[in-house]
């Protein structure tokens, strides 16, 4: 059954960090969507619609490297769940409250819950001590709550190089139809195997072969 992808409870009391304990509290948006608007004002930033199967609704992004990790996520067999802005996080730090909206939430095959953290670059985050900060006190909240955080640049997110190219592949693919026959080829290699977890490279074989036949989406069967 389809859960929306809440984590944690409020207030979340996280202790144990770096500096002294601290007193989170996470909320969500009422209609259980994004919990921040892509709208900026007048900030020009990029910003669109992915079309989630795993999110069963388009998810806003607002940076190409947010995209690219719902690219990812989409293709990637132990992700079963997505939602990007999933929540606010508000932190009681030193007399100061910290608000933080996470980029992208997953939910991997064996539950865990996974918040991430998209940057052009690494950098970004040391070159300001207060982002770094605020940063460090999220991810000792999730850390308490049992939640893995994950800071990822835009270099990570396309290593290894085979890697994205398969992911660009198989999104890609999407943009085209398929016969009965092409699925069934698809979906021999998952039987074949019986696990829903394939080599992807053998998966972009076959689906570089469908491409050259005129073919294309199996979206439905490999997510």
């Amino acid at each position: 059954m389809y859960r929306p992808l809440k984590i944690g409870l409020t207030p979340v009391r996280a202790v144990g960090t770096t500096f002294r304990p601290i007193l989170a509290e996470i909320s969500y948006a009422s209609d259980d969507g994004p919990a921040r608007t892509i709208l900026h004002g007048r900030l020009l930033k990029w910003s669109g619609l992915y079309p989630s199967i795993k999110a069963r609704a388009a998810q806003p992004w607002e940076a190409w490297e947010e995209r690219t990790r719902l690219m990812c996520d989409e293709v990637d067999t132990n992700v079963i769940q997505v939602a990007t802005q999933p929540h606010q996080l508000k932190i009681f730090y030193r007399g100061k409250k910290i608000i933080y909206y996470p980029d992208v939430a997953e939910r991997l095959s064996n539950d865990l819950i996974r918040i991430v953290e998209t940057k052009k670059h690494l950098r970004e985050i040391k070159d300001r001590r207060d982002y770094e900060i605020k940063l460090e006190q999220a991810g000792a909240t999730y850390a308490h709550l049992g939640y893995e955080f994950l800071t990822i640049d835009k270099a990570g997110l396309e290593e290894p190089a085979v890697r994205f190219r398969n992911v660009r592949l198989l999104h890609d693919l999407g943009r085209l139809r398929t016969t009965v026959q092409q699925r069934g080829d698809v979906e021999e290699i998952f039987g074949r195997a019986r696990s829903p977890v394939v080599p992807m490279g053998l998966l972009a074989e076959v689906l570089a072969r469908l491409i050259h036949e005129g073919s294309g989406s199996v979206v439905a069967s490999v997510a």
